[in-house]
């Protein structure tokens, strides 16, 4: 399942400036993206984000692209969390939210997130993680 929509971000001057946010089944990932999401993960947190995504193996990614440079990523993860007393409830598990050091404050994480939102709708529950 691959879906793209287009959403505008502001730079310094105030301008919008476009960029595309799609969402992608990590079986879809190709290796190039994967280390595109790992460098940006590793500049956003200031940290190597190589090991990230060793446990997020079945996953969904909303990603935002300017022109062909990766600004902005969120992924999720279906799980079943069960409250003390309460039925098990179907959660989208979030985690990876991060925006490029030089897109931050423009927008991008908060296109990101809209985009999360629409997305795990369908979800009892959202759980952030990072």
């Amino acid at each position: 399942m691959y879906r793209r929509e287009e959403y505008g971000m502001r730079n310094m001057a105030a301008e919008v400036v476009p960029i595309d946010v799609s969402v992608m089944p990590t079986r879809a990932l190709t290796a190039s993206v994967w280390e595109a999401i790992i460098a940006m993960c590793t500049r956003a947190f200031d940290q190597d984000s190589g090991n990230l995504f060793t446990f997020v193996t079945d996953s969904m990614h909303v990603l935002a692209y300017r022109h062909t440079t990766l600004v902005g990523h969120v992924c999720w993860a279906s799980r079943l969390i069960q409250p003390a007393g309460y039925s098990p409830l179907h959660t989208a598990y979030d985690d990876a939210v991060a925006t490029d050091p030089a897109y931050q404050g423009c927008g991008v994480g908060s296109a990101v997130i809209e985009r999360l939102i629409t997305e795990i709708q369908p979800y009892a529950l959202g759980g952030l993680s990072t």
